[in-house]
């Protein structure tokens, strides 16, 4: 019983301490187990199974009154977010290439034909121009 005591008061000394959420959880969870097997080795009068099969219980009450740590979930989603980015980005750019790639081709295989057609006789300001003619190039 005073191996109980002494786990519950380090528990609560111990709350206060600027730890990780990890570390806090495991410290909870190596308590709880200690706890557990102090219990179990009370009850089971020193044998040691009853201590063993004691701490497994406390350390598994333990685990599932803490639930899961929200630190590690957030962690994880930041993860999978990062890598979804960076899978977005490298599509993005494979598309590009592939885009680039067939104008490329699609202007190779084009011709490009001049056609040649009467200038202007008169600009937009209204000065008269000698005939002349204005060579288009047009791909086809």
């Amino acid at each position: 019983m005073r191996g109980l005591v002494f786990c519950l008061t380090v528990l609560l000394f111990t709350g206060g301490c600027t730890l990780t959420s990890t570390e806090r959880r495991a410290s909870a969870l190596g308590l709880a187990g200690a706890a557990g097997g102090a219990l179990g080795n009370e009850l089971g009068r020193g044998k040691p199974l009853a201590t063993i099969g004691g701490a497994a219980a406390g350390a598994g009450l333990g685990a599932l009154i803490l639930g899961r740590d929200p630190v590690v979930l957030q962690d994880g989603f930041d993860q999978g977010y990062v890598q979804g980015q960076c899978d977005a980005i490298k599509r993005h750019y494979e598309m590009r290439m592939r885009h680039h790639r067939s104008a490329e081709g699609a202007a190779e295989e084009s011709e490009t034909v001049w056609y040649v057609v009467p200038g202007p006789s008169e600009t937009a300001d209204g000065r008269k121009l000698e005939p002349h003619k204005v060579a288009i190039p047009i791909k086809e």
